[in-house]
Parts: C-alpha cells; structure tokens; sequence
C-alpha cells in the first residue's frame, strides 16, 4: 500500500517502495515531504524536543507559468487515441497483462476504457464496468472520507489524543499524544513495520484489533514533528471510525461511501462476494509470468479495495463535484476541502501534505492525489480540482519498473494536456556555496531504529552531490530512461529538476546546519546522517571487517593443508595455543554464515516485501542467537587468543598481527551487531 512518493507508497509503504518511488520517474514508494513554511532555522527529526509540524492555511494563489504554445483540449476525440497509443506502448514494453483509465471532466467521466487482458493466458481483455483491480494505498482515501463523516457528526475531534477512542493503549513515549489529524498526515512518528500487512491466504487474516496490538511499531518520532508514511497509523485511523461508528470498518464503508456513491462493483471483502469473483483480475509479476494468488490485506483501511474503472469515476466525480453525487452526499464541501488543503509543508514551493491527499504540483495548475501498490497491482489516482479533471489508472502487472509505470501514463497525460513551464531564475551567487553545504547522506524517516530493517535504511540512504557550480544530483533519483536526475537551485535552498516540474527542499537546523531533504511527493523527509553513519564510510569499515574474517575462515583450511604439506608447524609446543588457534578460525566460520543468513534473509525480504509475515520468524530465530553466538563468543575467544599469543610469544609475529587484526575487526562488527538490532531477540519488524 503504498505512499507512492512515488509513494504513493504501496500496501508496502515499505521503504524499498519509497527509494523505487524516487527511481521512477515519479512520483511508491516501499516510498514527499512538505512540513510547512518555518524559518529556515527552525529544525525537526531527531532533536531532543522536535517542533510540531506546523499547520498551514491553503497555499496562497500563485501565478501560473505562462505556456508559449497551447496544448490540446480535453477532449474524447483527442483524449482517446492518445491513451491507446500511450497504454499499447507501455503494456508491450514493460510486459504488462491489463490497465483500465478513466478521466472524469466537469462532474461526468470523459473516458473509461480497459486495455489488455485481464487473464493474460485466456486472453480475457479487461472490461471497464466489470472488470476489478486492487487499488492498494487508495484505500486511504475512503478511510479517510470515513472519518470526516464522523468528525462532521461530532463524534470525532481530529486534534484529540487517538487513545480516547481505542479500547487498548497507544504507548505514550513522547509528551505529545497521538491525534487523528496525526494520522491522516502521516506525522505519527511510528517506527516502519512490514511484518504481516499481507497474508498469504484467508485463513491467515485477523480481526483489525488483533492485527493492531500484535504489530504495533515502536514510536520513532514525536508527533507532528516528521512525515512518516504508516500503513499502521492508516489502519490504526479505520479501526477507530469502526470504534465510533459501532460498525465493522468494512461494512461502514460499504453502507455511508460505496453505496450512495452506486459503487456496486466495489468492494473490501476478502475473499471477494460471490458476485464479483468471476470479475476480478488475475494479478502478475509480468504478462510472461503465471498469475499470482489473490493478495490478503491485512491493513484492510490502508489498502484492500478492489474496485473496477468505472466504480473509480463515480469517486472521482464526487470528489469533484463537492462531495455529492447524483444527490448523494458522502463528505461536506468544507470536510473535502479540509482534505485537499495543504496541511503540512516546508515551502510554499514544495508539496504539501493534506489530509491522506498529497500534493504531486503546487501550482500550474495544482495537482493533488494518492497511489496503491500491491504486489500485483499498481495504481494512480489524481485530481486537479480548478479545471475539475481527474485521472485513474490501474495496472495489473508489476512488470518491468512497477514503482513508475503508472505514473509514467499519469505523466503523459499531463504532458499532453496539463504541461508544467516554470518562471524561475536559477540563482547564480549562492548555488555553488549551498551545493557543498547539502552535499552528504541522508536516510530516510520512512524506517525502522527498532528491527533488523534498520539495515535497508542504511543500504538505502540518499547520497546529495554537487558539481562545481552548485547543480545536484542524488543517488538514487532518476528519470524514466534511468538517469540521475540533476538539480538546480532557484531559491535558497530549494532546488527544481532540470527541464521537469519536481521540487526538492532543503531544511536548515539549529546549527546553522542542513537537517534534513525534503522530496517532491510529502510522505516522508530525508534525515542528514553524519558521516559516520553514512553507508559509504559504515560500508568500507564493515566491509573491511567482514573480510578479514571471512578470508580467515576461507584461507584456514587452506593453510592447515599448506602447513601440512610442508611439515612446518604453527606452533610447535603450546597446546593451548593451537586450541585458541582452531577456536578463532571457528568463529571466523560462524561469523561468515551469519553474514550470509543476515543478507539471504533481506534479499528474501526486499524481493517480497508485500509477503512478509510471521514466517520469516525462523530467520530470526536463526539470526538472533547466531549473532550472540558468532560475534559475541568471536569477541571473547579472540581477545583471550590475543593476549595469549602476545604474552607467550606463540607463533609468529605475523600470526600476532592477524589475530589482533581479528580482534578489531569482530570488535567492529560486534558494535555494528548491536547498533543494527542484531542481537535483539524480538519476531517484530
């Protein structure tokens, strides 16, 4: 579910989604951050006492670039052809069974129109009306719909602490409670959790309750005071409207939003109805692949709708249309418009955060929306309120770059007919000094201090680098054609992607130093580490180490061989020397196959993050005590052989440097243990 920043970022929300949200051309995205317009002093992130985020009242009008040469009207004559040359390219290229499209203009839908195959070896094309996609993270928009319907009822406050409402107990680890408004803006601060969003089969799926209170992540940061894309605080939000309501989430949503909008081909039961399983699309790695089973959501408010093109038109033109339909009114104009506002930002420049909506352009003309990734499914919805247009698209493919397809064809769209051309001037005095001061590395708030996944946090930090005249480019940002995409200051400390329509943000702390990165979409912030805890600098020191023990543990047999050969001895009388000999090298070993368990469990996890659940417990139950056993023993039985072989002179002089050298080494890699949640004992992540 992502927060597809390109986030949206998917079910996943995962952080692997995030960075991919940044790879595509995007936007998600595993995973935006506008926090609002503070001074540039002002600081957030990690510091003792974060500052709240600040609110902030909708965006002042801005003038809109002026465009040279009109584009084409929106129009289905024009509309239609060019989304069948767009949709026919990309199912081909990127090996995609299906898409459905559909554009709402002025209150009515324009187009809706399935392209494809929805079984791919049937050869079953895609229905519009009929055919049903999961639609993964915007699901939040319907949450969210729900629970400003019960706070225009009065039954909810949206600046009141959340565990008010719950009948279990938020820990209260910061002064700041938990607030709904927290929720809907993914300011939270929860530490990031993956571990049983999805389940592989139905018999595997709890009560909401039980699913918040068995995987209830650690806070990471205080309230209001970082963006942090949840799937938990999202879920969190649907059992409360299920709390208040007295209703089961999914049967409120289905009777106060699906049906006076006449979404009858709409749904979040899993399994499907009866009615609607022979509708649903086959989901796939790629067309080539077999189909994949039917994805279980267990955040069922984060990401579990599966809908059809023509469902999602009815939405979209409520949504448009000040919440009404037909007569049919699911949100007041002013709750919709506290939605779209924008809620949290760092500048007036950058995109903002509303409530679940995310700003993806500011202005010319101001585009908001949401994305959903499942592992299948990849959608995109927009709209753009002032020529009350919107645009959806789901595909049911991974595919290729599943993290940038959908918006690639969002993107096209826009190009066409909503093209971006900016006014700035580039600043020239100040661009070279500011590049040298956000050059450096930074990770993401979309993380986990708490787990074992603190390790893809560090492997998926960004790295700022500026040229000698300021202009930027940051691994792992690229464009479609994949590469780094370069940027350009035009006002301090804010800088737009050359020749595209992205910002990026820069945050000064209290130090006079840059703080944190703030992306194009507002779903997370990007935390300047310091270089010693940059992946660059840990990677070389943990690399070293690594490598040192592991060519002992792979050169032992072969010198025992050599020295066997050769009749020569390592050490010619001391017994208790040879013992502390053969003891190091063994732990040597033990080391070696916990690196290989530790990078065989993460390979296994970031290739399936929507699969992650309380079956990667034995991985854990094999790291854990491996690491005590391994680096924890490695680092006594090294130190004891080090002194001995010293004290006693045994062996040679070299064999003393080597084993003091492991002794360093281990002592690196044990800090590193512990520092990373290598010994923690806890199946939560």
């Amino acid at each position: 579910m992502s927060p597809r920043p390109n986030l949206n970022l998917s079910l996943t929300t995962s952080f692997r989604r995030a960075v991919a949200l940044f790879q595509g051309a995007f936007s998600s995205l595993p995973v935006f951050a506008a926090l609002s317009a503070l001074p540039a002093s002002t600081t957030f992130g990690q510091q003792p006492t974060p500052p709240a985020l600040p609110t902030v009242s909708p965006s002042q009008p801005q003038p809109s670039p002026s465009i040279t040469t009109p584009p084409p009207n929106l129009v289905l004559q024009d509309l239609d052809p060019f989304l069948d040359g767009v949709m026919s390219t990309e199912l081909a290229r990127h090996d995609i069974a299906g898409g459905v499209i559909t554009v709402v203009k002025d209150g009515q839908v324009l187009l809706c129109k399935g392209y494809g195959f929805a079984d791919y070896q049937r050869r079953q094309t895609v229905v519009a009306d009929r055919t049903l996609f999961r639609t993964g993270s915007i699901t939040k928009l319907f949450t969210a719909i729900a629970v400003m319907q019960l706070v225009e009822a009065g039954k909810i406050d949206l600046d009141r602490d959340i565990n008010d409402y719950l009948d279990f107990k938020i820990p209260g680890t910061f002064v700041q409670p938990i607030t709904m408004r927290n929720l809907l803006t993914h300011t939270a601060g929860f530490d990031w959790r993956v571990r049983n969003l999805f389940v592989s089969q139905r018999e595997d799926l709890r009560p909401l309750r039980d699913y918040l209170i068995a995987e209830m992540p650690d806070r990471l940061f205080a309230p209001g005071s970082v963006l942090a894309y949840s799937n938990y605080g999202l879920a969190l939000a649907g059992y409360i409207v299920e709390r208040v309501s007295g209703i089961p989430f999914r049967e409120y949503v289905r009777y106060q939003i699906l049906r006076p909008l006449q979404m009858n081909h709409t749904t979040l039961d899993q399994p499907l109805p009866e009615d609607l399983l022979p509708d649903m699309s086959n989901g796939y790695k790629a067309a080539s692949d077999p189909p994949g089973s039917f994805e279980y959501i267990q955040a069922i408010p984060a990401g579990a709708l599966s809908t059809t093109g023509s469902d999602m038109g009815l939405f979209m033109a409520a949504l448009l249309n000040q919440g009404t339909l037909e007569r049919a009114q699911v949100i007041s104009p002013a709750s919709l418009r506290q939605m779209e506002d924008r809620a949290v930002a760092t500048d007036p420049k950058l995109n903002a955060m509303g409530l679940v909506f995310m700003e993806r352009r500011a202005t010319g003309p101001r585009i908001i929306g949401h994305a959903g990734d499942t592992r299948y499914f990849h959608s995109e919805l927009i709209l753009i309120p002032e020529t009350r247009v919107a645009f959806f698209v789901s595909l049911n493919s991974a595919g290729k770059d599943p993290t940038s397809n959908p918006q690639e064809i969002v993107q096209a769209f826009l190009d066409r007919y909503y093209p971006f051309a900016s006014t700035d001037t580039p600043l020239v005095e100040s661009q070279a000094r500011d590049g040298e001061l956000v050059t450096g590395f930074y990770q993401s708030s979309v993380r986990s201090d708490s787990s074992l996944l603190r390790l893809l946090a560090l492997t998926n930090q960004a790295h700022v680098t500026s040229d000698g005249n300021g202009l930027l480019t940051i691994a792992p940002f690229k464009d479609a054609r994949g590469s780094l995409i370069r940027w350009q200051e035009v006002a301090p400390l804010i800088y737009r992607q050359v020749n595209g329509e992205r910002y990026i943000g820069f945050r000064l702390g209290q130090n006079g130093e840059i703080s944190d990165l703030a992306p194009w979409l507002p779903i997370m912030v990007f935390q300047k580490v310091p270089p010693t805890n940059s992946r660059f600098f840990l990677f070389w020191l943990i690399g070293c180490s690594l490598g040192l023990v592991a060519l002992t543990a792979v050169g032992f047999p072969l010198a025992a061989l050599v020295r066997w050969r050769y009749q020569s001895p390592l050490f010619e009388a001391s017994v208790g020397a040879m013992i502390l000999f053969l003891l190091t090298r063994i732990w040597c070993i033990i080391i070696t196959a916990l690196a290989m368990t530790i990078a065989l469990f993460l390979f296994k996890l970031t290739e399936n993050l929507p699969q992650v659940s309380s079956f990667q417990d034995e991985w854990l139950n094999a790291i854990h005590p491996l690491a005590w056993i391994g680096l924890g023993g490695g680092a006594v039985i090294t130190g004891i052989a080090t002194l001995y072989f010293w004290l006693g002179s045994c062996g040679t002089l070299l064999n003393r440097f080597h084993t003091t050298l492991l002794l360093g080494a281990i002592g690196v890699l044990f800090w590193f243990g512990q520092n990373y949640q290598l010994f923690d004992n806890s199946l939560r992540f």
